[in-house]
Order: structure tokens, then C-alpha cells, then sequence
């Protein structure tokens, strides 16, 4: 038995007023009975912060992320980026050379060949 010592902090979690809001739920790609959600609001200004800025927050039943961005161009940008990656030749190449690997591995229940970047043994 391992005994292991951690000092753990609770975060009270603070709700925030928002001007606008749109939630998307997402279902999880490998689970059916799993999903997350984003959502993208722009908070109501306070005495603490008066200037605008909008936010984005990737939550599951886990955890939550929330990204704070000064205008839209900013998360607009950030976005397509990301978006822009995704389309990619090389993504979609990989992408798809692991599902036929997935499928192959799936039909004859073999492990040969296959590429260690692909591919985890554990």
C-alpha cells in the first residue's frame, strides 16, 4: 500500500451574470452516454471589471475550462485557427488512417504492424 499526502484546496465556484449566452452540448465520441457542452457568453461589466470581454467554457461531467478573450475577433481568431488545423491534410490523413487501422484491429483482433505513433501498447 502507498500512502500519499496532498494538501487540497476547494474553489468556491462563482456564477457569473451574462449579457448574452449560447450553449452547445456536444455528444462524446466514444461513449453515448457521456456529453459536453461549450458555451460562449459575454459577461454584464461590474465595479471590478468594466471593461467587456466574452469567454468561452468547454465543461464536462469532470471539469470545466473557461478562456477569457479581450473581443471576438480575438476568440474568432483563435477558433479558426483551431478549425483551420483540423482540415488539414495531415490531420485528416491521420485521421483516417487510424480509423481503417481501428477497423482492422477490431476485425481480426491482431496487433501487427502498427505504428508506435499510432498506436499506444499499454
Amino acid at each position: 500500500m502507498t500512502k500519499t499526502r496532498a494538501i487540497i484546496y476547494s474553489a468556491k465556484p462563482k456564477f457569473l451574470q451574462k449579457a448574452i449566452q449560447f450553449n452547445l452540448k456536444i455528444p462524446d465520441g466514444l461513449d453515448e452516454n457521456y456529453t459536453s457542452q461549450i458555451s460562449i457568453f459575454i459577461p454584464k461589466l461590474t465595479r471590478m471589471y468594466t471593461t467587456p470581454c466574452i469567454m468561452l467554457n468547454v465543461a464536462n461531467g469532470r471539469g470545466s475550462t473557461l478562456i477569457r478573450c479581450k473581443n471576438p475577433n480575438e476568440l474568432i481568431n483563435a477558433l479558426e485557427s483551431l478549425i483551420s488545423i483540423l482540415r488539414s491534410d495531415i490531420w485528416l490523413d491521420i485521421f483516417d488512417r487510424m480509423n481503417r487501422i481501428g477497423l482492422h484491429v477490431d476485425l481480426t483482433k491482431q496487433l501487427t504492424t502498427l505504428d508506435d505513433k499510432i498506436f499506444d501498447y499499454r
